[in-house]
């Protein structure tokens, strides 16, 4: 995810939502913030997937950096509720 990359990083991203992982959402919820929009909203499309949170957290197709942000923050907020031992 930190290649300088953006096929790189979009690469990581997809392989983190094909595994299905809980365990990989960290990740993906630091890649919505990725400065490349096609890496930021797969990112947002795998949380949704396996979360099973198919909303989300109102991160547009289009999103200003304060929607990343926001959705950043909500998302970490939302896993720390169920995994509070979590690192970001």
């Amino acid at each position: 995810l930190s290649d300088p990359s953006p096929a790189e990083r979009l690469k990581a991203v997809k392989l983190l939502i094909a595994s299905g992982s809980m365990d990989n959402v960290p990740a993906l919820i630091l890649a919505l913030e990725d400065r490349d929009l096609e890496v930021a909203l797969t990112a947002r499309d795998g949380l949704r997937r396996i979360t099973r949170r198919i909303n989300g957290f109102g991160l547009p197709d289009d999103p200003s950096p304060e929607d990343c942000r926001r959705a950043v923050e909500q998302w970490r907020a939302w896993y720390l509720s169920i995994r509070p031992d979590t690192e970001f």
